[in-house]
């Protein structure tokens, strides 16, 4: 739904705005400092949106003499992703001998995906919600295991009660060994303790543990 793009940590702040009580917990859990919510953040947020083109000035409170900030394409899509999120699938690895982390935040109308990057900055994404979260999941755990030797995968997924489904909580860690045996655990910390499986089963254990989500009609 959009090509992948660089957004810093005030540019979502000014996007946390529409999220209410979540904007706080969203912040802890992405690691943005909990002061990203102040005033000037935000207005820094803003005016780096204006200057990029992904926000627009318009008219608001005439009599006030106030303008309005209208979100782009992408941010409309990316204030919408945080604010109505059901499920929220936190993936680590590694990435080329570096740390890489993925949030998957799903809901009925569209799934955003963050990746931290260096100096408070975010590969931003937005996506078909009516596409397996699986599928998400397990492109990020081919990024984490090219080529060969040991390598593991850390997944969280939470997710709120919908009229649909029921509350989830999913901790798992897949890991591949040195000599290219998989293992699959339900504790995120332990692996290569879990139980012996092939690739395929991998992305069969996916499908499995982590919903599909429900789209709006």
């Amino acid at each position: 739904m959009s090509e992948p793009t660089i957004l810093t940590f005030a540019e979502i702040s000014f996007a946390l705005r529409a999220s209410g009580e979540r904007a706080a917990h969203l912040r802890s859990r992405l690691s943005i400092n909990p002061e990203a919510g102040s005033d000037t953040v935000v207005a820094a947020g803003v005016s780096s949106l204006l200057a990029r083109g992904l926000a627009t000035v318009t008219d608001g409170d005439a009599a006030a003499h106030e303008q309005a900030i209208t979100p782009g394409e992408l941010m409309a899509g990316v204030t919408v992703g945080l604010s109505s999120y059901t499920t929220h699938t936190e993936v680590i690895g590694w990435i080329v001998d570096e740390p890489a982390v993925l949030h998957i935040l799903s809901g009925p109308y569209v799934r955003l995906m963050l990746s931290p990057a260096s100096h408070g900055q975010f590969l931003t994404q937005l996506t078909d919600p009516s596409q397996p979260l699986a599928m998400d999941v397990d492109r990020f755990l081919d990024l984490c295991t090219v080529g060969q030797g040991e390598a593991a995968v850390g997944i969280r997924s939470e997710s709120t009660a919908t009229e649909h489904l029921p509350a989830i909580d999913v901790s798992a860690a897949i890991a591949r060994d040195a000599s290219g045996n998989w293992h699959v655990s339900d504790s995120p910390t332990a692996a290569n303790a879990g139980r012996p499986i092939t690739r395929g089963g991998v992305s069969a254990f996916l499908a499995n543990v982590l919903r599909q989500p429900v789209v709006a009609g």
